[in-house]
């Protein structure tokens, strides 16, 4: 019987193609495997023989540094947005709730499509972007849109086939799902690769994170899971993915968590998965008295704080926008984000007064910039107060009192920067007593 098992063990080896492990021996003391083939007097050594069904281990797949090695020839970091979003790793963005998230980044996919940093956040490259949002319908992305456009002057074609957007509305697109008590990945996830692969998406945002899973927010192991189904779509098509995520309620005094990764709901290992974390965060009263902030518009200033960062430096200072309320062509008004230069610290009430005239003049400039487009130029007092009724919801006496306070002539011209660029304002008196006064806006280079 053991004769013939050997010889049985002998054939198996053979199917399997490890008959090189079947070595010919002159050694008497060796095991004997006779071969169907030979006689009984043949003699092999089995040696190293692994069980049965056992795999033979393979190699790691380990690197050495060669000689000629050359960090010269390392490709940079596929930034898309310059240490915010990088291609095929995932950007977690995590706020309270009504904090402007979704329209935040809204704007940031408009960005990307444009090639232009409208939030002035960092340089951002051209790309066609993916937003799928599971929490709004059709109608209300293009409310959103409209009210983008409208404030940057942004016109249709210019995003045509480079901004994607797919509502999950009643219908949600979805990473992970339930095969009874289960996690299985969902059938959504080959339709996402395919859709990048067919549109040649660089950035894929996902609003907001929690609607694409069913598991409990605390559940590391399964949150765990779920992000693997996202660093695959990043690993197969390079592309760069952002989720949007929440924070815990923190009430009026959101801003002492800015920049706090261990402020964002739910399991550890989201938050880990992710390469970048930011916060989005409310003004709170505390620091509106600082800056010499009025009450109106603190509610309308949100930070952007770096919470986690494994390629580059902390900023180390929160990045400053303001809803800009804007009035979009159907008469409804909505909050669009612009960046925000926040004054010095209110020491006096100088620098209080000097906040408020950067909030005055920003407004007037943007009507100018409306009228007259993106180089400025001048417009008479009485079609400009037109265009801010319209822009704004100020009423007609503070539009008045604002365009009041204008400095008068050149020689007085207040520097003033709207989406990172730098104007002039001034006006000029009639060339009569009852004549309409000009108002300049001038880059200045």
């Amino acid at each position: 019987m053991a004769v013939k098992f050997k010889m049985v063990y002998a054939d198996e080896m053979k199917k399997r193609g490890l008959e090189h492990m079947l070595q010919p021996t002159s050694n008497s003391n060796a095991e004997l495997v006779p071969n169907q083939t030979e006689t009984e007097s043949s003699q092999v050594t089995i040696a190293n023989i692994p069980s049965l069904g056992e795999i033979p281990p393979q190699n790691l797949g380990m690197r050495t540094i060669p000689n000629d090695f050359n960090p010269a020839d390392i490709p940079p970091r596929n930034w898309i947005i310059n240490k915010y979003i990088q291609g095929n790793y995932i950007t977690l963005i995590a706020a309270a709730g009504a904090t402007g998230k979704s329209i935040f980044t809204l704007t940031l996919a408009v960005s990307v499509a444009l090639g232009k940093d409208l939030l002035d956040i960092g340089t951002t490259v051209q790309g066609n972007v993916l937003v799928i949002n599971n929490e709004d319908d059709d109608v209300e992305l293009d409310r959103r849109l409209a009210g983008i456009f409208n404030l940057y002057r942004i016109r249709n074609h210019e995003v045509n086939n480079r901004l994607f957007l797919k509502s999950g509305y009643g219908k949600r697109i979805t990473i992970s799902t339930k095969n009874g008590q289960t996690m299985i990945r969902s059938p959504d996830v080959d339709k996402i690769i395919a859709e990048i692969k067919r549109c040649d998406i660089k950035v894929l945002i996902i609003d907001p994170f929690v609607s694409t899973h069913q598991e409990q927010e605390n559940d590391n192991s399964a949150l765990d899971e779920v992000m693997s189904y996202y660093r695959q779509i990043a690993s197969e098509t390079g592309v760069a993915i952002v989720l949007v995520h929440h924070t815990r309620k923190n009430g009026d005094e959101s801003d002492r968590f800015a920049g706090d990764v261990d402020s964002m709901r739910g399991a550890s290992s989201t938050k880990d998965a992710a390469r970048l974390c930011f916060t989005l965060s409310k003004m709170s009263e505390k620091s509106a008295d600082k800056y010499g902030i009025d009450w109106r518009e603190r509610h309308q200033l949100i930070r952007l704080d770096d919470a986690k960062n494994n390629f580059t430096l902390n900023a180390g200072k929160p990045r400053w926008l303001k809803l800009e309320s804007v009035r979009i062509a159907n008469g409804e008004w909505l909050g669009v984000p612009r960046p925000y230069n926040l004054p010095e610290p209110a020491t006096s009430q100088k620098a209080t007064a000097e906040s408020k005239e950067h909030t005055i003049f920003s407004y007037i400039v943007r009507g100018v910039l409306a009228l007259n487009g993106n180089e400025g130029g001048a417009v008479i007092r009485p079609e400009l107060k037109k265009q801010l009724l319209k822009e704004t919801d100020n009423e007609k006496s503070k539009i008045d009192k604002d365009l009041k306070t204008l400095p008068n002539g050149s020689s007085k011209a207040r520097r003033v920067k709207v989406d990172g660029t730098f104007y002039r304002i001034y006006q000029v008196d009639g060339t009569h007593a009852k004549a309409a006064k000009t108002i300049y806006v001038i880059v200045d280079q």
